[in-house]
This record gives structure tokens, sequence and C-alpha cells, in this order.
């Protein structure tokens, strides 16, 4: 059996700090961390390169993922896609490729300046370090995420939209 956890929201949202905290509270536990892979691959490739060698490499990830599954059906394992997922067609492929029992989004959309105050003084691989631009960056991801269909049924949601501790979270998520 395989849970599908996709956590949606501009940098700042928690999606990282729910991925460590689920490393160390759930069993059968894969996650990528699209962010760092891209951020050490780009220091020797071009965008274009770097973008088809992370696009290989979570081919791989979510065929392993699959492949594990089918070999023990009976295990419950989870899997995290620690990203943005801002896009409903790419959310949509990883239903499709996987093809898991259950579905969690988890839709972060917190407000701005929150997210600005979160972001101001960490250090992280793909994001700059100027107030400027981490507004900007934060406003142009929220932009563009697009929310599933709320009348989806195939999809459990959970709605974060003020902070939460990752064991509340985490407790929205077992429920």
């Amino acid at each position: 059996m395989l849970t599908l956890i996709l956590p949606i929201g501009a940098p700042g949202s928690g999606k990282s700090t729910l991925k460590n905290f689920l490393t160390l509270n759930l069993l059968n536990f894969f996650h990528t961390e699209r962010d760092e892979e891209f951020s050490i691959l780009r220091k020797n490739n071009s965008l274009k390169k770097t973008r088809k060698i992370l696009f290989d490499n979570l081919e791989l990830f979510l065929e392993k993922i699959s492949a594990t599954n089918h070999k023990n059906p009976e295990i419950n394992y989870f899997v995290y896609l620690d990203s943005s997922n801002a896009k409903i067609q790419c959310r949509e492929r990883f239903y499709q490729k996987l093809n898991p029992s259950k579905i969690i989004e988890i839709n972060f959309n917190l407000p701005t300046n929150l997210l600005e105050d979160r972001v101001r003084y960490r250090e992280h691989y793909t994001f700059t370090s100027e107030p400027e631009k981490q507004k900007e960056m934060i406003q142009i991801i929220q932009g563009n995420i697009e929310f599933s269909n709320p009348k989806d049924d195939r999809i459990t949601k959970i709605y974060i939209t003020q902070p939460l501790t990752t064991q509340e979270i985490y407790q929205r998520i077992m429920a």
C-alpha cells in the first residue's frame, strides 16, 4: 500500500521541516529533496542539463518506489515529494505513475509576511538571501500555485492557513 504525501506551498511554508519530522516518525518513509539536488547539479551543468538530470532521477525514484510497493503490497509505504508542487499537471503525473492507495495534499497557504520572516535568515540551496528578491520569489511562487479541485475525492486535502506544529500536521496526516 502506498500513501503519497504532496506538500504544496511557497518557500518558508514548512515543507522541508515537515519532511524532516516525518523521516523520524514514519516507518517505510521515502522522500525526495529536489532543491538540494538541483543546487548540487547546477554547479557543473547548464540549466537545461540540470533539469534533464533531475527529471531522470525523479523518474528512477518513482520507479524504485513503485517496484518496492509491488513486491510488498501489504506494507504501507509513505512517499513525500518535497518541492513547491505548484502545478496540477505535475502532481497528476505522480498520481498516474505511482497509483497510490491514498493521496494526501498538504496545501500550505500561509500569509506572505510570515513566509518572508521565515526565509529572511535561513540558508537554502536555491533561495536568495536578499530580502527584496525573497519577497518577489515568494509572491511569484504563491501566484503560480494551483490548488486541486476540492471535490476531487481521490485526494485527502489538508489546508494549512496558520502556523501549526509538525506534530499537529502529522496528526492530520494520520487521521
